[in-house]
């Protein structure tokens, strides 16, 4: 028979994290063991049940070194982490990658299916918590699904400031998703210069993004070229733009 037994240890080294995965409280607690019994010890709680334990052995501390209890300390990080990581994969989707959740999502976007799009970032959040791609989608998609405005703003801005363009090929025109999505979530809070700010900074990093292009025309802040299936920056474009204009035809 299951047994309820406490949660927290009086040890201050010990690693204690509280997280939800599908709407189930989980409680995870990392422990070192002894001279006598070197294991590294996470247990995850349910209820105050415990649901899953794995240890680890280690190798001894020696007394005084300091070096020794930092790598121990780093060895319990990494275990508890491993812990948490293994209970959200339980009920989670893990067989796919992190760009098949961004490519998936983004499938959804384009259909409008804000809803679906946010519950499969949900389950990509809680494998792939510091990817910005990630982060940034959950953060626009939690503005407009959870109406937590403020909040997805932060995280989309989180997002962009984590996001290091040298880290792969043509990295700064991925700057034009990040900024969208900051733009979308301040709209969405209602802040219009705040969101038309970061469409315009988007627009310079990604100047094709058709995306930015028609949040903007939305807004009434820019037109729609005169030849629709040419490129903006076509010269029929641009000199047929400056005609219409000059005598006040659009």
């Amino acid at each position: 028979m299951a047994r309820k037994v406490r949660l927290r240890s009086d040890n201050p080294d010990d690693f204690n994290t509280e997280f939800i995965v599908k709407g189930i409280n989980y409680h995870v607690q990392t422990e070192e063991g002894s001279e006598q019994y070197p294991f590294i010890t996470s247990t995850a709680y349910m209820g105050g049940i415990i649901v899953e334990k794995m240890k680890t052995e280690y190798p001894p501390v020696r007394k005084g070194v300091e070096k020794d209890k930092e790598e121990l300390r780093k060895i319990m990080k990494r275990h508890h982490e491993l812990m948490i990581d293994k209970m959200k994969r339980k009920h989670i989707d893990s067989t796919r990658d992190v760009n098949e959740f961004i490519r998936d999502a983004s499938k959804l976007l384009k259909r409008k299916k804000l809803k679906e799009a946010y519950d499969l970032i949900e389950d990509a959040i809680a494998l792939f918590p510091k990817n910005p791609f990630i982060m940034s989608l959950h953060g626009y998609l939690r503005a407009a699904i959870k109406k937590q405005y403020r909040e997805g703003a932060d995280e989309c801005k989180t997002a962009l400031q984590l996001y290091d363009p040298s880290e792969q090929v043509g990295g700064d025109r991925y700057l034009g998703f990040f900024n969208l999505n900051v733009a979308r979530a301040y709209l969405l809070y209602g802040s219009r210069d705040v969101g038309i700010r970061y469409l315009r900074r988007g627009l310079v990093h990604d100047p094709g993004n058709r995306e930015i292009i028609n949040e903007l025309i939305l807004l009434g802040i820019r037109k729609r070229p005169p030849i629709p299936f040419l490129d903006r920056n076509n010269v029929l474009n641009k000199y047929m733009g400056k005609f219409l204009t000059r005598f006040g035809i659009r």
